[in-house]
């Protein structure tokens, strides 16, 4: 029996897209003889999720500092004696890597571009990249191919998308937080598509914006499904004709499914991975929400809307960069190290 220790938060300031990624790899992974435990600061919408999914968690305090938070798991990590410890977490610090390098056989991280990333064994950095550091001696995966979606994804990815002729219907995200309420702002400017096509907007369980969203969708002239606790998105984003979205996890979901994508993103961090889908034909990229320009916005929704051929190849150029086949690939890697 292998133990496999996951580390990982969410909440509505710094998202959720962690959570549910380290969740898919772990409900992966129990079918290969091992015990799973996430370590988690106790942050509530994160721990909430987590627990939801069934997995055990060793709850640490979010007010210390991380490097407190950290150090007070020290005696929990050596009586479980992790043989991998996985981290999912921005910008690690030498502390943190090297203190669970300490206390696994192996440590695994994704999407990590701090300074303690050098102290790894297995890097995925595929969302967010960085230099290779001097005197690191980790395997690195950086293609979208080894981005960790659900298996569902790559399901999808090898059914036939059907693009309409006209758009039929529009699903609106902004991830698991929208930390920065841009969801109530694009019903707004939604409220000027025609009524015949179906808008789902779909709510994160970090979303904290109800009492804006409300007000717009109290003045929209049409109407708007509002998707809370969707339990089958690649489903949802299969039966959709268009999407519009930040560029994080979401966006690499909606590439593999072939899902035609217009991009607003509230993180500056998300603009490399808007700029990458964008030279591959996948997107149109409006950049940072700050900067766009709405009736422009709107103006551009309504052209693709009638413009099939472009959907279309936007929608083959996304299953060609993710075929929603990252997980599968991944957890051979990881097979490799349990044998």
């Amino acid at each position: 029996m292998y133990n496999i220790l996951f580390y990982c938060y969410g909440n509505h300031q710094m998202g959720m897209g962690h959570v549910y990624k380290m969740s898919a790899l772990a409900h992966n992974l129990k079918a290969y003889n091992s015990q799973i435990k996430f370590l988690m600061p106790d942050y509530e919408e994160g721990i909430n999720y987590i627990a939801g999914e069934g997995h055990d968690i060793y709850k640490i305090d979010s007010r210390l500092s991380e490097d407190l938070q950290i150090g007070s798991a020290g005696e929990f990590l050596e009586r479980y004696s992790p043989y991998f410890i996985i981290v999912d977490s921005l910008q690690s610090s030498i502390f943190r890597s090297s203190f669970f390098k300490k206390y696994s056989k192996y440590l695994v991280v994704f999407d990590d571009t701090g300074t303690g990333h050098k102290y790894a064994d297995l890097v995925f950095n595929t969302i967010y990249k960085c230099l290779y550091p001097d005197g690191a001696t980790y395997e690195l995966y950086e293609s979208p191919l080894y981005t960790l979606l659900r298996e569902d994804f790559g399901l999808y990815n090898q059914k036939e998308k059907v693009i309409p002729k006209r758009v039929q219907s529009i699903l609106v995200t902004q991830g698991g937080a929208d930390t920065y309420g841009v969801l109530p702002e694009l019903t707004k400017i939604l409220s000027a598509i025609d009524n015949d096509i179906t808008i789902d907007v779909v709510i994160g369980p970090s979303f904290k914006h109800w009492n804006e969203l409300k007000d717009a969708l109290s003045a929209a002239p049409r109407s708007f499904n509002i998707k809370e606790k969707v339990r089958d998105m690649a489903r949802l984003m299969y039966n959709t004709d268009l999407a519009i979205s930040g560029a994080g996890v979401t966006l690499y979901e909606l590439a593999a499914i072939g899902v035609p994508t217009i991009v607003v993103t509230q993180e500056y961090k998300e603009i490399e991975t808007a700029d990458l889908f964008q030279s591959y034909g996948f997107i149109i990229s409006y950049g940072l929400w700050e900067t766009v320009n709405k009736e422009n916005l709107l103006d551009n929704i309504k052209l693709l809307i009638d413009d099939q051929p472009k959907r279309l190849c936007m929608s083959q150029q996304g299953k060609r960069s993710v075929d929603g086949q990252g997980m599968k690939r991944i957890t051979n890697i990881l097979k490799e190290y349990l044998q």
